[in-house]
């Protein structure tokens, strides 16, 4: 489908153009004919719905009901596009820290000499006494 501006729905709304839409979040895909009464050359475009607007909306609507366009269809979003505008947003901050503090624990241990990887943070000494033939 070719990408149009809003503008161009509104115009072949008004005309009686638009023969089907379908509408998906904030995406509609309309079927017009390139000219007024020749259903043989009809073709499919896009364009997109301001996201805070919701009487651009109501005002498409009753513009598209108004001059025939009887066919519309609403589609849910995707199941990626709803997981990447709400949870995945929310999730992030946490997953990074998590990450985070994995990285820092490793180097922590890997400091110490502990080249384990449980979860215990036991530091491992040996004791040695140093005598005056050590020093000199």
């Amino acid at each position: 489908a070719n990408s149009t501006p809003l503008s161009h729905l509104f115009a072949m709304a008004k005309a009686g153009n638009v023969s089907k839409v379908m509408l998906r979040g904030s995406v509609v895909s309309y079927l017009h004919s390139m000219k007024s009464g020749s259903p043989q050359s009809q073709r499919w475009s896009q364009t997109t719905l301001p996201s805070k607007n919701s009487s651009i909306l109501n005002e498409l609507m009753s513009t598209l009901i108004q001059s025939g366009c009887d066919d519309i269809t609403t589609l849910p979003e995707s199941f990626w596009q709803r997981f990447v505008n709400g949870p995945a947003v929310m999730v992030l901050p946490f997953a990074y820290l998590a990450a985070l503090y994995w990285m820092m624990r490793r180097l922590q241990k890997e400091q110490l000499g502990d080249g384990n990887d449980d979860d215990s943070f036991t530091i491992k000494t040996t004791t040695h006494n140093t005598t005056f033939d050590d020093v000199a």
